[in-house]
């Protein structure tokens, strides 16, 4: 960046009856912050992943300019040219204080999630069992949607997760994983953590190890407990669009495994189980998916 003013401070979705629209705050050199609208849309979602995507690019974020042209694909031409101009306004100039503005801000974005497809993607048979000597096996595995809403939710419950082992220690735990110590839920939350942010950068939580694969069992348990609560949904999700997918956690906990062997560690401690007898070799990577490549 070079020492060029940036105006552009905050940007808001704004929403009535009949429109949807983005607004900027900029300060225009030697005047009070000024507020106007940039963009206008035929739904919610659509203003607020644009208001998100540019928020993320005051920020810095990596993915950001791949956020702004996503919230992009559907807009009308003037509207792509004028975000376009402030896109490049923010990135080739700084402005030192924007974090005051950016740090009020209460609700996750969405653009990460909005890269989940709204419906099934094709390609596949949708109802094929494809085990994973299958030679469509990975296509299938990811052509098995989850939708926007439905990511959302298991990233408010990893991110909820995440903190209440933090704060509250092993009675957040199943009973065979309490008991171990910090370090061990340290690492624990470090899976937790990996899995939330599959999810922000719009990939699939896919398990690398048996600890993630509770993990999101975990997030999957209360995700779908708190849909059925009134009032507790996470409020960003009515910020997406909806989908006749939504929520299908049962079909995801058998598409997301390749087996439920690690639901032993959910038992009581002191009843035999087959495969929970240690918690030795639980952050141990599996051969696949392999590693993040970030």
């Amino acid at each position: 960046m070079t020492d060029q003013h940036n105006p552009y401070r905050l940007f808001l979705p704004q929403s009535i009856p009949s429109k949807h629209r983005v607004f900027a705050i900029n300060q225009r050199r030697g005047s009070w912050d000024d507020l106007h609208a940039i963009a206008t849309f035929e739904t919610r979602w659509q203003a607020v992943r644009l208001a998100d995507a540019l928020n993320e690019l005051l920020t810095g974020t990596e993915l950001a300019p791949q956020f702004v042209d996503e919230a992009l694909v559907t807009a009308p031409a003037p509207v792509r040219s004028q975000v376009n101009k402030i896109a490049e306004a923010i990135t080739t100039s700084i402005y030192a204080d924007q974090g005051r503005y950016l740090h009020a801000l209460s609700r996750p974005s969405i653009c990460g999630v909005m890269r989940f497809p709204i419906g099934p993607t094709g390609g596949v048979d949708q109802s094929a069992d494809y085990n994973s000597d299958h030679p469509d096996y990975d296509l299938a595995f990811h052509s098995r949607p989850i939708t926007p809403r439905t990511a959302e939710a298991l990233r408010t419950e990893g991110a909820v997760l995440s903190d209440g082992i933090d704060e509250l220690g092993d009675e957040c735990l199943p009973p065979r994983l309490r008991g171990h110590g910090k370090p061990f839920r340290d690492k624990f939350i470090e899976c937790v953590d990996a899995l939330v942010d599959d999810l922000e950068h719009g990939e699939v939580p896919e398990p690398r190890c048996n600890a993630e694969e509770i993990a999101l069992w975990m997030m999957l348990q209360f995700a779908q407990e708190t849909m059925t609560e009134e009032g507790v949904m996470s409020p960003s999700i009515n910020d997406l669009p909806p989908s006749d997918y939504d929520y299908q956690f049962n079909q995801l906990r058998d598409d997301l495994y390749e087996d439920h062997d690690f639901r032993d560690f959910f038992t009581d401690v002191g009843k035999t189980t087959m495969f929970a007898e240690s918690v030795d070799g639980l952050f141990e990577p599996f051969p696949h998916p392999g590693p993040r490549q970030r």
